[in-house]
């Protein structure tokens, strides 16, 4: 029996060990794929954004109210930013961006 103690200490390291090693391995997985997630949530933001641009262009194009509404402004903090800024021309950009992910759309018409 006398050479039997401190067993249980060498077992309960070796069983630290064991978890510790199982928890860091599965950190490693998922940790990727929980920031891939988050950077898709953030550019169907961008997107939106961008696309609300677009849309305020096309409408001041289309319809040519007067006098030209104010363009939007997002409500979760994302911008837009347009080329040509007052949308002339047939040709024209919008660059949206919502938590450092930018996308961007261009629309040419006839």
């Amino acid at each position: 029996m006398k050479k039997e103690k401190g067993v249980i200490i060498i077992f309960t390291a070796i069983l630290l060990g064991i978890l510790v090693s199982i928890s860091l391995g599965l950190a490693a997985i998922f940790t990727p794929k929980i920031q891939l997630v988050t950077e898709v949530k953030n550019s169907v933001g961008a997107l939106f954004a961008a696309e609300s641009g677009l849309e305020w262009c096309l409408y001041n194009n289309q319809i040519a109210p007067s006098p030209t509404p104010p363009p939007p402004v997002m409500a979760n903090g994302a911008t837009y930013q347009l080329t040509p800024a007052d949308c002339s021309g047939s040709t024209f950009k919008s660059v949206g961006t919502f938590r450092g992910v930018t996308r961007a759309f261009e629309v040419t018409f006839q």
